[in-house]
């Protein structure tokens, strides 16, 4: 009977005109659709916000131009996750061209493992999100598009560069483009001797992506890899009143080592009407802090996690489309000291989409979404959401509406007993709805949004006492939380002259929090979220192909615990400015200065301390690009 139903619908598809090979692909609507349609709360970064930004990896780039919050713990090579208006970052989703990357298995996904070398187009859509990506998009979904070979020919990529603490990269490239196929294939080095004690970074990096005519459409084979060593020099050993500039540098774990090995490849079919996905990463993370004589938490965790995804999308009439995708999900925890509390779990979820796009030329879009999923741990869940696009010249109204949920991670399920604390497998997944209000205007060239938003969560996991009553009870997850985020996201952006383009972006959240347990104090300013964050960037074109670019981020005061209570973090600008000279057209030159203002951006708190940033740095590139 299923294979009867899958038959008719690739019968049904053939009489649709879609195509799935567009080269516009907005992760929204399973289609390309003209820029006036696309939803106005939708934040994109294009291959131009890369080149000015000069990031190292993912995390770094919308660290940079997001309003977004990332945490600092450290330098190169430091985890980088990120929370959509002061969400937890185990509540947003990352997609690699529409394919899971977070997921049941940890939870947040560092964003540092994917470097700038291969990505072409970011996608952030905020707001609840299971509707249109399954589980984990409570706060919203990240989709990382990689690069696609545009420009004919053979072009050979070459980048260089070099700055402060022997920060160094080195990345070759080489791009092929015909008629019907393409080649991409980059590989590169980053090392950093670090700022602090115990904070040395190597990284290699490789990305290919081979494409070729198949039947009516065509096949796509990619791989991205990923290999990291870093030094893990923990918290400040010193309170922030004492640091001079060097007693900071000092780590509180000045042997622990992270290795982090990231393996994806995926193969891709599209033709008119039918885009197949078949892909699998594995994510292999080892954590040791064994050589330290000096510390009581002796620990190495050996960390593995496999997940396979299939992903399908079928077009029918009448802008129906229909989305089948599986995953399966397996982590393998392995601790040395105690292997009695190795674990092996795994986790399968098979879910069904149906959306559909209505349009009338380009002045309106409707998009619902209905999904369900059914889930080898939770079972049923039912995820719809919708999204209305209205246009009227130069100006646009958007309405996103939508439900969500989370799964608890394994490490929430299966924590080992260690006496104090242990997981919980009876953990209920993160409920979320939210909505989105946004209007846009443009004038000429100046180009204006805002957008009002409000999130609720319930059944947030927070570790929490199995009895309260008792001092000496075990601590372990658990669904006792609520959560409201509410606030409004705007974004101006003009050109003077086409000489001297700006933009400016402000996040204003009101992030509160109802915890059991202390019910008495209502509902609490939430930890780590900062009232207004805000971004600046300009790219000013001079004579003799010279331009400067400003980057500035505004994060405001923040408390390390809910309440406005523990540490109190001031508020910081990031200012980093770069100046580019192009020469003979294929040669680029720049000089990179980062936190000019040398307010070093601290945000996070650690166990015995704060985390030291480094303050200014400087940085020399060069890069040659040519065709063959």
């Amino acid at each position: 009977m299923k294979n009867k139903i899958i038959i008719i619908l690739l019968v049904i598809s053939l009489l649709s005109s879609f195509n799935f090979s567009a080269e516009v692909f907005l992760s929204v609507t399973k289609e390309a659709i003209e820029e006036s349609l696309v939803p106005s709360n939708i934040v994109t970064f294009t291959k131009e916000d890369i080149q000015k930004a000069n990031a190292r990896n993912v995390g770094e780039l919308l660290d940079k131009l997001s309003v977004y919050e990332f945490g600092h713990y450290g330098e190169s090579g430091s985890e980088k996750t990120i929370r959509l208006r002061n969400s937890t970052s185990n509540q947003v989703l990352i997609l690699l061209n529409g394919i899971p990357l977070s997921s049941i298995g940890k939870g947040a996904f560092n964003l540092a493992l994917l470097p700038m070398e291969s990505v072409e187009k970011i996608e952030v859509i905020p707001g609840s999100s299971s509707g249109l990506f399954g589980a984990n998009a409570v706060a919203g979904a990240i989709n990382i598009i990689t690069k696609i070979p545009k420009d004919k020919g053979v072009v050979i990529n070459n980048s260089v560069s070099y700055g402060s603490f022997v920060n160094y990269l080195l990345n070759g490239e080489v791009s092929y483009f015909a008629e019907t196929i393409s080649l991409n294939c980059s590989a590169g080095n980053r090392h950093s001797d670090g700022w602090r004690e115990n904070s040395k970074y190597d990284n290699l990096f490789g990305f290919f992506n081979f494409s070729i005519p198949l039947l009516y459409g065509k096949i796509k084979i990619e791989s991205l890899i990923n290999s990291s060593k870093t030094g893990v020099p923990g918290p400040a050993t010193l309170p922030m009143e004492e640091w001079d500039g060097e007693k900071e540098r000092e780590a509180s774990t000045p042997f622990a080592q992270q290795k982090d090995n990231f393996n994806f490849i995926s193969v891709t079919y599209e033709d008119k009407f039918v885009s197949t996905k078949l892909s699998y990463n594995t994510q292999n993370l080892i954590y040791d802090n064994l050589n330290d004589p000096n510390v009581w938490n002796q620990s190495k965790t050996d960390s593995v996690l496999n997940d396979l995804n299939f992903v399908t999308t079928l077009a029918l009439p009448y802008k129906f489309f229909v989305s089948l995708n599986y995953n399966y999900t397996q982590i393998n925890q392995r601790y040395a000291l105690t292997p009695s509390d190795n674990f092996k779990k795994d986790v399968s979820n098979f879910g069904v989409a149906i959306q559909n796009n209505l349009q009338h030329d380009n002045s309106f879009c409707l998009i619902p979404t209905i999904r369900w999923d059914s889930n080898s741990l939770f079972g049923n869940k039912f995820s719809p959401q919708i999204i209305f696009v209205v246009n009227f010249k130069e100006t646009k109204f958007t309405t996103s509406v939508g439900t969500s949920w989370r799964a608890p991670t394994f490490l929430d399920l299966y924590w080992p007993d260690q006496t104090w604390t242990r997981g919980n497998p009876k953990l209920k997944p993160e409920e979320a709805y939210s909505i989105d209000l946004a209007i846009e205007k443009n004038i000429g060239g100046f180009n204006f949004i805002f957008n009002p938003f409000y999130r609720y969560i319930k059944q947030q996991i927070r570790w929490y006492p199995e009895n309260p009553s008792d001092p000496w009870s075990a601590w372990t997850p658990s669904n006792v939380d609520e959560t409201v985020a509410q606030g409004v996201e705007g974004k101006f952006g003009f050109n003077i002259a086409k000489v001297f383009k700006n933009e400016f972006s402000v996040l204003i959240s009101d992030n509160r929090i109802k915890k059991k347990g202390e019910e008495e104090k209502g509902w609490q300013k939430q930890a780590y979220s900062p009232l207004i964050s805000a971004t600046y960037n300009s790219v000013l074109y001079l004579p003799y192909e010279f331009s400067v670019i400003n980057i500035l981020k505004y994060t405001d005061t923040q408390f390390s615990s809910d309440g406005e209570q523990g540490t109190k973090l001031k508020s910081f600008v990031l200012w980093d400015l770069k100046i580019e000279k192009i020469f003979f057209k294929y040669l680029k030159l720049y000089i990179l200065v980062n936190d000019l203002l040398n307010q070093k951006g601290i945000n996070r708190v650690g166990y015995s301390g704060e985390y030291p940033q480094p303050g200014t740095t400087y940085e020399v590139g060069l890069n040659v690009s040519f065709k063959i």
